[in-house]
């Protein structure tokens, strides 16, 4: 069973826990502590974390809310490339430039870990688990962009959505008694821009799939009620992959 996200009040009665460093290092299999005292960001909804051309010194990692990830096309138009959620860093796109390729804006209060990349960089050389973290975060940001490009260029409206919903899932880190609740932070146009739908498509997607009973559309989020069906949707293996098991920490 897919795991959520996060939970609240209306989507499935329980809240998650802030993330601590503990879980954070988990995530992203870096042992934070060995670092020296890292600076936290607090980001209010619709902050930036950067903008595009911005000097780039720094990665981000997310302990807590979620982010989204743009760049300008050719006419001047903001379109969304990625979603960032807790345990997520951001900026990988931008490592061996000067400047930041892309602009991020946190979908919510967030809070951010900044990871100076020379001093990444540094202990990573005594260090080698953080490099090798480090290029699996790369891998990782690549495999997902190869899998959008997938999505615009040759899935239908429900399939690309279908996807989207599962990927989302199956990032989540929340309680289990949340069942398959997914919190969804961004909107049904910001979903739009990301998967290359029209806002009135999406709307239409995910309110035919609520009337199929495969998922059920709740307060800033839905509920799978027949993950089989949406993975067959999406075009998957109807049994998903078994999950990694925590670390203990």
């Amino acid at each position: 069973m897919m795991a959520p996200r996060r939970c609240e009040p209306g989507v499935c009665g329980k809240c998650a826990q802030p993330c601590t460093l503990g879980t954070l290092s988990r995530d992203l299999e870096l042992d934070l502590r060995q670092l020296p005292e890292l600076r936290e960001r607090r980001l209010a909804r619709g902050d930036y974390l950067f903008h595009t051309s911005g000097n780039f010194e720094s990665l981000y990692a997310v302990r807590s809310g979620s982010m989204k990830v743009t760049m300008l096309t050719e006419d001047g138009r903001e379109q969304i490339t990625g979603f960032f959620l807790q345990g997520d860093l951001v900026g990988l796109d931008s490592v061996g430039l000067r400047q930041h390729v892309s602009s991020a804006a946190a979908l919510e209060d967030t809070v951010v870990c900044e990871l100076p990349f020379a001093l990444l960089e540094r202990h990573g050389q005594s260090v080698p688990r953080i490099q090798a973290a480090l290029f699996r975060m790369l891998s990782g940001q690549i495999r997902r962009e190869l899998s959008t490009l997938l999505l615009l260029g040759s899935l239908r409206a429900e399939e690309r959505l279908a996807q989207f919903l599962i990927d989302l899932a199956e990032r989540g880190v929340g309680p289990a008694e949340c069942g398959t609740a997914i919190w969804m932070p961004m909107t049904r146009e910001e979903i739009g821009s990301y998967l290359g739908l029209k806002l009135e498509t999406v709307s239409r997607t995910l309110s035919k799939l609520h009337r199929e009973g495969i998922i059920e559309v709740v307060k800033r989020g839905v509920r799978i009620r027949q993950e089989r069906q949406l993975r067959l949707l999406a075009g998957m293996n109807p049994v998903p992959a078994a999950r990694p098991r925590a670390l203990a920490h």
